[in-house]
């Protein structure tokens, strides 16, 4: 199953380091990431694309999503 991951991170100097600790974890489900800072909105974007169990895919997201300075929302390939 290929997931991706879209991540949004409040004030991203002071709590980046905790969200890409986080994200190491999982680094052999990961196939591609992208980051984006919108340092205007003190905020950054990063996209996640994963391809391992759709439940796998939702617990990173649910563990990601528990922070309190981030936002993240997970979709998936339609099934064929």
């Amino acid at each position: 199953m290929i997931g991706v991951i879209s991540i949004i991170i409040e004030n991203p100097e002071k709590n980046s380091c905790q969200l890409n600790q986080m994200i190491s974890d999982y680094k052999h489900l990961i196939k591609a990431r992208m980051g984006i800072p919108y340092d205007n909105n003190n905020v950054g974007v990063i996209v996640l694309v994963l391809e391992t169990d759709i439940n796998i895919i939702n617990a990173i997201t649910g563990k990601i999503g528990r922070l309190k300075f981030a936002t993240a929302k997970a979709i998936f390939q339609k099934n064929i």
